[in-house]
């Protein structure tokens, strides 16, 4: 009961009378260099529904899967978890039901509330994207025949080791974010890029500002970290690219053939003599 009770002060004090921060200001700002979006109505963000329409139609479409892999969540706590709210020091379960997005079902996971901001990043930055149900990249088959299915150019995959916040709302000063993110860009022929991103942050709290919003910001600005990697962004736009086999060496000479200039021709030697000279 004593444990209920804080559990519910936890959750009235880091979101009572409190507004959340808009969708878009959750969402990641991406620059590819491509356009925005063409149509003027409002993105949905919802799992549901479908990818909004893009200014290039020829613009590349790409998967978004964040599966959850973390020791918590694999130990038995709920995929919806985001982190610790301390109540007097005492640690208790904070969800995403409780940042209170209207966009998302009530029992939407950490990944879905990812995979729906990356999604929305990406649309607003001129690409096409949509998510995707992907548990693990170890099957190349099964991707292959996912972005076939899906219409997809590439898939996004984002693999959580950790994310996760604790915040002691008993003391305004600093709150704890600590992320591990393998992230993987593929195409049909295999993996484009790897990388990892992984920190132990201790991010300053403001006093005007609620602690559900900071911490949908903190969420936003390590997005926005990865995503911004200029690896990963060719990886995305571009795509594969294919090495062109050098030029053969004989063609070269034949094409930059060297100019001589012409020279007097000389007289054979009996010639010469018979001049009289």
């Amino acid at each position: 009961m004593i444990r209920y009770c804080l559990g519910l002060v936890a959750c009235l004090m880091a979101t009572a009378c409190v507004t959340p921060i808009t969708v878009e200001q959750q969402t990641p700002a991406l620059d590819f260099g491509l356009a925005a979006p063409s149509t003027t109505s409002p993105v949905s963000t919802s799992l549901d529904a479908a990818p909004a329409e893009v200014a290039a139609t020829d613009a590349p479409k790409i998967l978004v899967a964040v599966t959850d892999a973390r020791l918590r969540t694999l130990e038995g706590k709920p995929e919806n978890m985001i982190g610790y709210l301390r109540v007097y020091g005492i640690p208790q379960n904070w969800t995403v039901k409780q940042l209170g997005q209207k966009d998302l079902p009530n029992d939407a996971t950490a990944s879905d509330l990812l995979e729906s901001r990356i999604s929305l990043g990406l649309i607003n930055a001129g690409l096409q994207a949509a998510a995707a149900d992907v548990e693990n990249i170890e099957d190349a088959g099964e991707i292959e025949a996912l972005l076939e299915a899906e219409g997809g150019d590439r898939l996004l995959f984002l693999k959580l080791t950790d994310w996760h916040v604790d915040v002691n709302t008993s003391w305004v000063g600093r709150f704890q974010f600590n992320h591990d993110t393998d992230l993987a860009v593929l195409d049909a022929a295999g993996v484009l890029v790897e990388k990892n991103f992984a920190e132990r942050e201790a991010i300053q709290a403001e006093g005007d500002k609620s602690w559900m919003n900071m911490v949908l910001e903190a969420f936003r600005d390590q997005m926005q970290e990865m995503l911004s990697d200029e690896e990963v962004q060719a990886a995305l736009v571009i795509g594969r690219v294919e090495e062109s086999a050098p030029e053969p060496v004989a063609e070269i000479v034949q094409d930059e053939a060297i100019e001589v200039e012409p020279q007097e021709e000389s007289l054979p030697e009996e010639e010469f003599e018979s001049t009289g000279t």
